[in-house]
């Protein structure tokens, strides 16, 4: 055995998130099922797309790849590619026509309305065409796990919607609160977490429920992955073989918990950090204004005592001003 030093590099990203994060045992569960029609929600800035792109190239096979909004990235990447397919609308929209197909990945609008919709739909399509499938649904963790994050939170209906807030959320506080993991405008979080038809693990919960004859398998880590597929799948026994040393294992869930706090600090010296600046720059403002105040008096006292002070060594500068 060869150790191979595990070390950053220094222009890495503090917050993994995305499915690419996943990718040895995502591809290794579509060999194991045999996929080939790929449906993708959310496709963010593509990061994942291009390995997928290449998986199904060379099986001949198709990615379609759902977002409202995708970025010019996904947009140029899906027009050079006859195997990619880009549907700009919603997920919900797309896959109440989409055909069944082998697999599919969830990671879009992180809600209980959405998510729930999403697993019906595609449940439904399976039955349809009497075939089995594989779903892999992200962000069952924190925060999303038990709390609704809505991109869009004006497209959920009224009565489907938790009440929400732009706030920040903290895994040892159930509100939202003024710092802490937040979009900055680009996604809302549930005032409250917890609680029924509230979050992607609550969702997935729900689906399970109703379907007992599907199974769950989870990685807790990077926001939790989660593999959900029937359990009577021709390839159901190999996939569970090779899902079993992840499955909520407590390692994982160690790492993640302190993955999650060093971020939180991180958010929270970057917040203290931003406030000592607006601190610094409401002095600099004050003390030029104090200083331009001084210059008048001064200008005053000259014309009407009639000298002149020479006031060339003031410095006007705000770094001058400030010390």
């Amino acid at each position: 055995m060869k150790f191979e030093v595990v070390r950053p590099s220094e222009n890495d990203s503090p917050l993994l998130y995305s499915l690419a994060e996943f990718r040895e045992v995502i591809l290794s569960a579509l060999e194991i099922v045999g996929a080939s029609a790929i449906v993708e929600i959310g496709a963010e800035e593509g990061l994942f797309d291009r390995q997928l792109l290449g998986w199904v190239r060379q099986r001949g096979g198709r990615l379609t790849s759902i977002d409202p909004a995708p970025s010019d990235a996904v947009r140029a990447m899906a027009d050079a590619d006859d195997a990619m397919a880009l549907l700009v609308t919603t997920s919900i929209e797309a896959l109440a026509d989409l055909p069944a197909a082998d697999a599919y990945l969830i990671d879009g609008d992180h809600n209980f309305h959405t998510v729930s919709n999403e697993l019906a739909l595609i449940a439904a399509a399976l039955e349809a065409a009497g075939r089995p499938g594989l779903v892999v649904a992200q962000d069952c963790s924190w925060p999303a796990g038990r709390r609704d994050q809505y991109y869009a939170p004006d497209s959920i209906p009224a009565d489907a919607a938790q009440p929400w807030s732009y706030g920040g959320v903290t895994p040892w506080d159930a509100g939202v609160v003024g710092g802490g993991f937040r979009g900055g405008g680009a996604f809302a979080f549930a005032r409250s977490e917890g609680g029924a038809a509230n979050g992607v693990a609550t969702a997935i919960e729900g689906f399970l429920d109703a379907n007992p004859g599907w199974r769950c398998r989870w990685l807790p880590c990077i926001f939790g992955l989660a593999f959900i597929y029937p359990a009577d799948a021709p390839w159901a026994g190999p996939l569970d073989a090779a899902l079993a040393p992840f499955d909520d294992h407590p390692l994982l869930r160690r790492l993640e918990a302190n993955r999650l706090l060093l971020y939180l600090r991180l958010i929270d010296a970057q917040d203290r950090l931003a406030e000592e600046r607006r601190t610094h720059a409401d002095e600099v403002t004050r003390l030029r204004a104090v200083v331009e105040d001084q210059r008048s008096t001064i200008e005053a006292l000259e014309a009407v005592a009639g000298v002149s002070w020479d006031l060339s060594a003031v410095d006007r500068s705000p770094r001058g001003a400030a010390r």
